[in-house]
């Protein structure tokens, strides 16, 4: 199979105009979604040719779930941007419609900040240049698609590299970024990691492959997170069995990063009764200790089918990763009292990250208080959960943290110490906040 490696690089607002692919009638719809795919850039050789099936073939798999799509090939970014001031007027009118956007393109970050790269981008072009034509994901389509966490969620799918070729610089990888509020965030990748596609516009990006074959099977009641789960189990074990991709990158070369800030587990349709029993492996996540827990799926694991037990392995993975970040950080995770002291919200936050769900625990570190004056950070509550948060893999907190321990503290042992993690995790801090002294 040929394939390629895409980085989510910038682009110029000098793109085609836009192609909205044709949708049949339905009746009132329970769910909308806004599908992009841009397969044109400069030069031709990035471009991506089965960006146009990824979104035509999704526009079909969602219209059988209840969506109503506007699906865009190739469109400008004026046409974008309207469509998601569309979609968010939509979800503001009726707070109980499930949600849905998806890119697959190129893009890359500048100063922190994350970018979606518009067809006909030059993408040799210098990225001061580039930052001002393209489309912001926090700033446009985070900000815009956020809404009041509840029964419905919008689920935002980007579907390009994490890495880049072009510009070639070690620091443009797509960067690390906080999820928005009501949403489900799914990278195609995780930090540094390159995503994958065929040269061949009758086929789907990796990625695309894996979310259309697990929305085949997917019921309107059915949890997205379980769905985006599956999803990234299925591309792991797809790129684990390319042998010329192992080779050249190792195992796990692509592995889809999740990120949550909603409220309970909102289905693909809000008002769809709930499909999915609650079965042995999801009793699991009710498992309040994580090496119970661990234990608990190491069982399940060996008599599950294979799919399902691709995903127990992976929140195997994720709870190992729990366990040593809190003893890192000497956190408890006897996290009761805290989670009711925090309120439903933040607790049921608190319970996400001793799940393994890193932006969790730093929204958790970030409503508690600041240390009194004097008192050393890692000996507070706050301090506390911000290193949990960095040893989880979250390099936003990493840099924080050794921002702290650079200016307040002035211990530079541990500012470097903290840096190097947030490097580690593949986070690049805006240029502006990177104070030295």
């Amino acid at each position: 199979m040929a394939l390629r490696r895409r980085g989510l690089l910038h682009a110029t607002g000098a793109a085609a105009l836009g192609v909205a692919l044709p949708r049949p009638a339905r009746a009132a719809a329970s769910g909308r979604a806004l599908l992009v795919g841009n397969t044109s850039y400069n030069p031709n050789e990035e471009n991506l040719p089965p960006a146009r099936k990824c979104i035509a073939d999704l526009e079909q798999r969602l219209g059988k779930l209840g969506f109503a799509t506007v699906a865009l090939h190739d469109p400008p970014v004026a046409r974008v941007q309207a469509e998601l001031e569309a979609l968010q007027r939509a979800v503001a009118a009726e707070p109980q419609l499930a949600g849905a956007f998806y890119f697959v393109g190129h893009g890359f970050q500048s100063n922190a900040e994350n970018f979606l790269v518009p067809a006909g981008g030059n993408l040799e072009a210098a990225p001061a240049q580039l930052s001002k034509t393209c489309i912001s994901l926090e700033r446009e389509v985070f900000t815009r698609l956020k809404r009041q966490a509840g029964r419905a969620a919008t689920v935002i799918l980007v579907d390009a590299c994490r890495t880049p070729d072009r510009p070639r610089s070690p620091t443009e990888g797509y960067n690390q970024t906080m999820p928005p509020d009501g949403c489900h965030v799914a990278f195609a990748t995780g930090p540094g990691k390159r995503a994958f596609a065929p040269n061949d516009p009758t086929r789907y990006t990796v990625f695309a492959e894996a979310l259309l074959a697990e929305l085949d099977v997917t019921d309107p009641g059915r949890s997205i997170f379980l769905t985006l789960e599956t999803v990234r189990a299925k591309v792991a074990r797809k790129v684990n069995s390319i042998e010329p991709i192992v080779k050249a990158f190792g195992r796990n070369a692509q592995l889809p990063e999740l990120a949550s800030n909603v409220s309970g587990d909102p289905s693909w349709i809000a008002t769809a009764s709930a499909a999915v029993a609650a079965d042995e492996l999801e009793s699991t996540r009710r498992i309040a200790a994580p090496e119970e827990a661990i234990d608990r799926l190491k069982a399940l694991a060996q008599k599950l089918p294979e799919e399902q037990a691709d995903v127990a392995q992976g929140r195997i993975g994720e709870l190992e990763k729990v366990v040593s970040a809190a003893r890192q950080a000497r956190l408890s995770l006897d996290i009761a009292a805290l989670a009711a002291q925090l309120g439903p919200r933040l607790g049921e936050d608190a319970q996400r990250a001793v799940r393994g769900d890193k932006y969790a625990a730093m929204r958790v570190a970030e409503s508690l208080p600041q240390p009194p004056a004097g008192e050393l950070i890692e000996r507070s509550d706050r301090g506390r959960w911000m290193i949990f948060a960095a040893y989880l893999g979250n390099g936003i907190a990493a840099y924080q943290l050794s921002e702290h321990f650079r200016n307040v503290d002035r211990r530079d042992a541990e500012a470097s110490r903290f840096l190097n993690l947030a490097r580690a995790n593949n986070y690049t801090p805006p240029r502006q906040l990177d104070t030295r002294r």
